[in-house]
């Protein structure tokens, strides 16, 4: 059984997305782009650092969870981004909201925010805490891959409807990415589908006995 303190620095690393977010738009604002490209740098650095030393005790095997850890860091960016769509907290996303995609002002980006921030961010953790613990994820990770390729569809379709017009000059070039960022999910759907039903925690508890 891997060490709870695994689980524990996912979830720290994750947190560290709202100072990050904070001083990358203040570096944008301030038209510094020795700055900015120092402090990207500095920010992997440490978070490679922080997340081998929290994790040097025991390395997980899973190759999911480094997956799971990474989505629950931008989960808590979107997060962050909803927020600041209604003017709860400002000066963390600002310049992102003017030069991303006009699809995350939209009713439909708005409402993926907040999913992404709370329901995929809690099914992140508990993921995290299963393999952690050595208990079953499929079901979990099944419903999220699910909603992952529900937004995609939604997304795909809503672009191809509004721009159809003018397909070759503004559809795209907006969904030139959605590929490569909705590629690790059906990935990690196979890899789910591969996950035992029951966990490995009986498997333990029989070698325990022995």
């Amino acid at each position: 059984m891997m060490s709870a303190s695994a689980g524990t620095g996912v979830f720290v690393l994750s947190l560290m997305s709202i100072p990050i977010c904070y001083l990358f738009n203040s570096l944008v604002y301030n038209n510094s782009a020795e700055a900015f490209f120092f402090a990207g740098c500095t920010t992997v650095l440490i978070l490679v650092i922080s997340a081998r030393f929290m994790l040097k005790k025991k390395t997980p095997g899973d190759p999911l969870f480094y997956v799971y850890a990474l989505y629950a860091f931008l989960s808590v960016v979107n997060l962050i981004i909803g927020l600041e769509q209604d003017n709860i907290i400002d000066g963390f996303v600002t310049f992102y909201l003017k030069e991303a995609n006009p699809h995350i002002n939209t009713a439909h980006g708005h409402m993926i925010s907040y999913w992404d921030g709370c329901v995929h961010y809690l099914m992140y953790l508990l993921m995290i805490a299963a393999i952690t613990w050595g208990d079953s994820y499929r079901a979990i990770g099944l419903y999220w891959v699910g909603s992952f390729l529900m937004r995609a569809i939604v997304y795909i379709l809503g672009n191809a409807v509004e721009h159809s017009g003018d397909f070759e000059g503004r559809f795209a070039p907006q969904t030139s990415g959605l590929p490569l960022h909705h590629l690790p999910h059906p990935s990690a759907g196979f890899l789910c589908l591969q996950r035992p039903v029951n966990g490995v925690r009986t498997t333990h508890s029989s070698m325990s006995l022995t």
